[in-house]
């Protein structure tokens, strides 16, 4: 099989929330979240729409990934489609952007000619519907603060060591009166991994790391399951070195996945580096999935 397959076999994807709605403003935690078995990297999308569902709202993603080094309009860690249009020249160019980041899936519409800078901290859109949406930046010109619709809807965002820490939904005046804002909050470790995420003030995930090799060891969820992740490495007697990823999904305390992953590396011959030459996976029923690579 050919290496197109990499992504799907050695990631664990894993069930994680759902989506917060507030009146007819819906707030969309992530779904579904990735653990890269092979590094033991964690990876998040979330998506937020400026104004009502039913009004084909502005959607923003956001992806977190604990082993980027990307510093985008979200702070360190986070990417988003729209960081190539907030890039320091124009005009605004998709492929010479310095701070363009991928994202999963990309974006399928473009606002390059919709997105125009008034001032120093404030962006104008113009939406699909026509409507004015103003993005307001830190003075330092380097984090969006403020997603701002013309007939008051919006999103509020906070930084803590310029990082995202809190985001929260605007609503008009008088719209659903006396119910809070939908909102959602992220705490970090002192590496900068995300540890936890609050909806509400109600913890939605942990996760856990192993701060000494940089890599995911547990994620415990609001529905009492918890996934835990092994690592182990072994050298073969042919010079080859094979690594091995346990996932073990536990639900009010029941068994209910688990899956390994056999990563084997051989050596490229006059450079000293390890490559991935083969995958094998074997789930809880014993079932085998083997993956080859040129």
């Amino acid at each position: 099989m050919k290496n197109k397959n990499k992504k799907r076999a050695s990631t664990s994807k894993l069930v994680v929330i759902g989506v917060l709605v507030l009146g007819t403003v819906t707030y969309a935690p992530p779904t579904m979240a990735d653990v890269d078995t092979r590094e033991g990297s964690f990876t998040n999308q979330w998506l937020n729409q400026v104004g009502p569902a039913d009004d084909s709202p502005l959607t923003i993603d956001r992806q977190y990934r604990s082993r980027s080094h990307y510093r985008g309009i979200f702070g360190f860690r986070w990417c988003s489609s729209f960081d190539k249009y907030f890039s320091y020249s124009e005009p605004l160019n998709f492929s010479a952007s310095p701070r363009f980041c991928e994202t999963t899936p990309p974006p399928t519409y473009s606002y390059a000619n919709r997105l125009h800078k008034i001032s120093s901290q404030t962006w104008l859109l113009t939406d699909e519907q026509g409507r004015r949406v103003i993005f307001t930046f830190d003075t330092a010109q380097t984090l969006l603060v403020g997603i701002n619709r013309d007939d008051g809807y919006g999103l509020r965002f906070t930084y803590k060591n310029n990082i995202l820490s809190h985001v929260e939904s605007v609503v008009p005046r008088g719209f659903g009166s006396g119910a809070a804002p939908a909102s959602e909050s992220y705490r970090y470790d002192l590496s900068r991994n995300l540890v936890e995420v609050k909806a509400h003030d109600r913890i939605q995930f942990r996760i856990e790391y192993d701060l000494a090799y940089d890599r995911v060891t547990a994620i415990a969820d609001d529905k009492r399951c918890t996934d835990w992740f092994d690592y182990a490495t072994k050298d073969l007697v042919n010079h080859e070195q094979i690594q091995t990823t346990k996932h073990r999904r536990l639900c009010w305390g029941q068994a209910l996945q688990t899956n390994q992953y056999e990563f084997v590396h051989s050596p490229v011959p006059g450079t000293g580096q390890m490559r991935l030459r083969r995958l094998r996976v074997v789930d809880l029923d014993g079932h085998q999935q083997e993956v080859k690579y040129d």
